[in-house]
């Protein structure tokens, strides 16, 4: 602890040195900055570090209380919904006779308690080096809490924070039906269109039923081409963006009515009455067009075909590809149909074969759901892409910039002012003025001061420093 409190100024801040949280600190960066937006704080851990800053021989209780203290205080400099983050560490289980000391697991209980401040996410940063003991996992992490004052769900300010790696994906998508469509069936009554391989109509060749198939599959997509389009290209050329809807003489709404013979895809009286459903796929006749059972509670109904394809065979029908390549493509000439005459003989009209019924089969396609609003994936509450320093630490404590410009871009404007109240290494302070805001730092060691005073006027070479460190350790 320092006799008396200095101060030094510079453009963008002010540096103190004296004890956190006196009276005369307190009305230092009160005068200077007013009421914060972010207060960003290591405190010491206790007992963690062989320093005499970290030394204390009170028990984790007290110094609970200590670390409660400092707290009120600074809820006392800040804004309404501003941040306050504070670095922390899982401390030390009991040895002996000697009891636990964890003072910051009981802070993070107690702060919400005796504060006005709630914890809004337990943040933990991921290091790269590892320490451990042969009866404990290896241990790679620090924490930091990122408390609000008042209702953590309203922030002051909150900028998303983004990683620099790209989402490779433009969002999450999910099955749209965006019309239906007339499929021919065969029943199990029909006479001419049996079931068995020996069937006398040419229709149920493998050959014919292929040909067709790949036909109606071309038939629907250039109907439905209106849509909008679904592939990743377009999709990512529309992020953040709403799909446009369909012009509605395409794409009609799911209306009680009953099914027109106006156009290929039509609206249908209720979505119950379609079991079966077909993916409609725009990359062309190479595409998977695979469809999938949509499922549907009527008793007559419950037989189900295989997931994944729309049924071609089985007890009760068998969707004919040639007849439904027949009938729709002379609706889209706008001829009609009559059920029950043969589409092969003479005579006006579309006809169908006796015992072929037409049901509707539902058409779907994947459309975007929750479109990604970066194409660059979110940053979570493990922060694993910051290295820690390895060497040429002006503290033993001391963190990278990186650590201390998150929080300050997520929470602040150019121009505003960030507290830290045990500021160590000054790290806070150099990323402040990094991303053009201004600070107040207080720190009680005069050595460290001294340091970071050097730091902020530019005469710490840090690249030099990381030389001497580096011959020192050869």
């Amino acid at each position: 602890m320092v006799d008396s409190t200095t101060a030094v100024q510079f453009e963008d801040g002010i540096a103190i040195r004296g004890t956190y949280p006196d009276p005369r600190v307190l009305a230092l960066i009160e005068g200077a900055a007013g009421k914060l937006p972010l207060v960003i704080a290591d405190p010491p851990f206790g007992n963690i570090v062989d320093e005499v800053w970290d030394k204390v021989g009170c028990d984790d209780r007290e110094f609970c209380r200590w670390m409660i203290d400092w707290t009120q205080k600074t809820e006392a400099l800040s804004l309404p919904g501003s941040a306050l983050y504070v670095w922390g560490g899982v401390g030390l289980p009991r040895e002996g006779k000697k009891p636990p000391f964890r003072p910051f697991l009981r802070y993070l209980v107690d702060v919400e308690h005796e504060t006005s401040y709630q914890l809004s996410t337990p943040i933990t940063w991921s290091k790269k080096r590892a320490y451990g003991i042969q009866w404990g996992y290896l241990f790679t992490r620090e924490e930091v809490a990122y408390l609000v004052l008042g209702d953590h769900k309203k922030p002051r300010k909150f900028t998303v924070p983004l990683l620099d790696v790209k989402r490779g994906y433009a969002g999450y998508e999910q099955d749209v039906i965006v019309g239906y469509f007339d499929g021919c069936y065969h029943t199990h009554a029909t006479s001419r269109h049996g079931f068995h391989e020996d069937a006398s109509c040419p229709c149920l060749s493998p050959e014919a039923q292929a040909s067709s198939e790949g036909m109606v599959h071309e038939l629907l997509r250039q109907a439905a081409v209106p849509l909008g389009s679904g592939t990743p290209q377009a999709a990512a050329s529309n992020l953040g963006r709403e799909e446009p809807r369909p012009p509605a003489g395409v794409l009609r709404q799911l209306a009680e009515e009953e099914p027109s013979q106006e156009g290929l895809i039509q609206p249908k009286k209720r979505r119950e009455a379609t079991r079966d459903s077909l993916r409609l796929d725009r990359g062309g006749l190479e595409g998977d067009l695979a469809g999938h059972v949509l499922g549907s509670g009527h008793p007559s109904r419950r037989k189900r075909s295989p997931l994944g394809q729309l049924p071609v065979g089985g007890s009760d029908r068998q969707l004919c590809w040639v007849c439904t390549w027949e009938h729709l493509r002379r609706i889209s000439q706008g001829e009609p149909y009559q059920v029950g005459r043969d589409h092969r003989g003479a005579g006006s009209g579309v006809g169908l074969h006796e015992g072929v019924t037409v049901e509707a089969v539902a058409l779907i396609e994947k459309q975007m759901k929750y479109p990604a609003k970066s194409e660059f994936l979110r940053r979570t509450n493990v922060w694993a892409d910051v290295t820690e320093i390895m060497r040429g630490k002006t503290h033993v404590n001391q963190k990278p910039d990186r650590l201390m410009e998150i929080p300050i871009e997520v929470h602040t404007e150019p121009g505003e002012w960030v507290l830290d109240p045990f500021a160590g290494s000054g790290t806070t302070a150099i990323a402040a003025r990094k991303l053009g805001r201004r600070f107040v730092i207080v720190e009680q060691d005069p050595d460290n001061f001294d340091r970071i005073v050097s730091r902020l006027r530019g005469e710490v070479n840090e690249v030099q420093a990381l030389i001497e460190a580096m011959d020192q350790e050869s």
